[in-house]
């Protein structure tokens, strides 16, 4: 096992979304009038407090884009665990492309205000997360254990057994999630997004809550 393991992103394929984001989102500034402020913020009634010019607000995200994209090409070489997170590859690439889609919802949003379309935030932001929680909790139960990647409690790394439970349990949760999210989509609001954002919290608590029991039940995994 080489010391600098790599995780193939399918980088290709991102650059190429990317670079059509990016130019399409370029050539909306253009478009638009040099003094034009675009929302990048909103308060918990999704009402935007926050403001900025159109090449901040509409390139913002794309930089974002790419920030990720480098840190979790990166990210891989620092993990004391290589072998356990190259198992757990295909959850690693599930993950980097459910945060691209994520921001790309995100994105899309910012577009539809730059060209006065108004359309609700809530549908966007519940579909991005619908999306993220979909394919994070598809793969995360099938992850194996490393410092970097995952439910990182003290007891879920002391114990492959408590790990691979634990997240099981929560990938089950991130789906119903995300199906929830998914489902109430048309009629997104800010209690759709609220209870969303409630039964996430739950999932990740009772997952944490659920690794500890586990393994004070199975003494045998500890490490010494």
């Amino acid at each position: 096992m080489t010391n600098k393991p790599t995780i193939s992103l399918n980088l290709t394929l991102f650059t190429a979304a990317w670079v059509i984001i990016a130019v399409t989102s370029f050539y909306v500034c253009l478009s638009l009038p040099s003094d034009l402020q675009l929302p990048i913020h909103w308060n918990i009634n999704l009402e935007p407090d926050s403001y900025a010019n159109k090449w901040f607000a509409l390139l913002m995200l794309p930089a974002v884009s790419v920030l990720i994209a480098l840190v979790m090409t990166i990210l891989p070489m620092f993990e004391p665990r290589k072998q356990n997170l190259m198992m757990s590859s295909r959850a690693y690439q599930g993950v980097f492309w459910a945060v691209q889609l994520f921001f790309l919802t995100l994105q899309l949003f910012i577009l539809s205000e730059a060209w006065q379309w108004h359309w609700p935030l809530a549908r966007f932001i519940s579909l991005g997360m619908a999306m993220l929680l979909l394919v994070m909790g598809n793969y995360i139960g099938k992850t194996r254990s490393t410092f970097l990647f995952g439910i990182r409690t003290p007891w879920t790394l002391s114990s492959e057994q408590v790990w691979r439970k634990t997240h099981r349990l929560a990938g089950f949760g991130l789906v119903t999630t995300g199906l929830f999210s998914l489902f109430s989509t048309p009629w997104a609001n800010q209690l759709t997004l609220g209870i969303s954002l409630i039964i996430m919290a739950a999932v990740l608590i009772s997952a944490t809550v659920y690794s500890y029991v586990l393994w004070r039940k199975e003494p045998d995994h500890r490490l010494n």
